[in-house]
């Protein structure tokens, strides 16, 4: 009841006059703000422009960047997997290597690309290393079975397609976003 009463108050108010626009007297100089009388303008500095795109060579560095990911992961699964060949692993050494091995490439190649000057969407990248590195997983145990070799396989087939897909999707989508800043 009380806000009622306020908008009712309040509508019953003129509304308050506008103020007199002042305007200078018709033979009063014209001075810029900026410039002090008989100051001369200073042109702007020269900005170099923007280094030439080179997606080519992006590309190409992400993939082996990718590809170097590909093999740290392999590092990793079989320090992590084979105990050094003193025990038997607890789980499947093949996934785990695909999954590593996945993220590193993609995480690599990312790296790499957006220190080259490029953009894009990690998730996309992400997603094709998996199917490529998935893929690769399913190839090695019908090469060869023995546990060592089906990650060495694993990665020897997976990694470089991997990465080139995660790079080229990199690439293409870097564009998408038009002119956001990049980290």
């Amino acid at each position: 009841m009380l806000s009622l009463v306020l908008a009712l108050s309040l509508l019953q108010t003129p509304p308050p006059e506008p103020a007199p626009e002042l305007t200078p007297p018709p033979d009063a100089p014209v001075v810029a703000p900026d410039l002090m009388p008989g100051e001369v303008p200073q042109p702007l500095p020269y900005r170099t422009p923007p280094p030439p795109d080179q997606p080519v060579r992006r590309v190409l560095l992400s993939t082996a960047a990718g590809a170097a990911g590909g093999a740290a992961a392999l590092g990793i699964s079989l320090a992590l997997t084979t105990c050094f060949g003193s025990c038997i692993s607890k789980f499947d050494s093949n996934f785990a290597n695909m999954a590593l091995g996945a993220l590193l490439v993609t995480g690599a190649t990312f790296a790499v690309h957006q220190l080259l000057g490029g953009g894009g969407e990690i998730t996309l990248p992400f997603l094709a290393s998996l199917a490529v590195m998935f893929a690769a997983s399913l190839i090695a145990p019908v090469i060869d079975s023995t546990t060592p070799n089906v990650q060495l396989l694993t990665t020897a087939i997976g990694a470089v397609p991997a990465a080139l897909a995660a790079a080229l999707i990199l690439d293409a989508t870097s564009h998408m976003g038009g002119t956001r800043a990049r980290w």
